[in-house]
């Protein structure tokens, strides 16, 4: 194909076409996992999700600095993309933590994650009951979360 002789340097195209061609693709049942060959079911379309992202290539191909550029490719890639040292502006102690810095993804089961959301170490809601009701987590709030449901990990 077009890419088999192209290095890491023309990930911006690949990317691209890659998500341009999800987005005309059309509706699929299922899809052919690499490997095993195993058939995998499409639950929801992405065609849309194909095109935001394709919207967010042409944003980072066209930037004109390298700030925006790399905003731009975390919006596709996530957080840690692209993967490079920065200098400390000051001396401030960042304590927050993300999972995918601890642990790969398995994307081969179902695993439910939820949060108790607590003051005074009584339990005021569940994430995910306010998931989608516009309602705010107020500060001085303990959270803690849980893997609540796995099914299918093998």
């Amino acid at each position: 194909t077009e890419y088999d002789d192209k290095s890491f340097k023309s990930y911006d195209q690949l990317s691209l076409d890659f998500f341009t061609f999800l987005e005309n693709e059309g509706d699929r049942v299922f899809y052919y996992a690499p490997g095993s060959r195993s058939k995998v079911s499409v639950k929801k379309s992405f065609n849309k999700v194909a095109k935001l992202t394709k919207e967010y290539c042409e944003e980072a191909l066209s930037a004109t600095s390298e700030n925006s550029r790399n905003l731009a490719w975390k919006k596709v890639f996530g957080r840690p993309f692209p993967n490079y040292t920065t200098k400390a502006l000051s001396n401030v102690n960042v304590s927050e933590q993300f999972i995918e810095d601890q642990y790969e993804m398995n994307l081969y089961g179902h695993v439910s994650i939820e949060c108790e959301i607590r003051k005074n170490n009584l339990l005021e809601a569940l994430l995910s009951n306010l998931l989608g009701e516009g309602h705010d987590i107020s500060t001085n709030r303990k959270l803690r979360f849980y893997v609540d449901e796995i099914n299918n990990i093998s």
